[in-house]
């Protein structure tokens, strides 16, 4: 259990390094098309239950980064 908590929150610094390299880049680069998957909330629902308050931080964290992306590319 303890090991699968330190991949989600692994998992979770990694999207948002990920979709902070991504806004840079899109901001630099024409991007046609895309496909970021934000696994973090996938997983924290898997092992902590739907709507759970892990599964709900990880929503949030998601969610952060999907506005990123919005207000950076838009």
């Amino acid at each position: 259990t303890a090991c699968l908590i330190e991949v989600v929150s692994d998992l979770c610094d990694y999207t948002r390094i990920l979709c902070a390299v991504f806004a840079a880049f899109g901001t630099e680069n024409e991007v046609d098309c895309t496909f970021l998957y934000f696994g973090c909330a996938d997983m924290a629902g898997h092992h902590h239950g739907w709507m759970s308050e892990e599964y709900m931080k990880a929503l949030k964290d998601s969610w952060e980064c999907i506005d990123l992306l919005y207000r950076t590319l838009s």
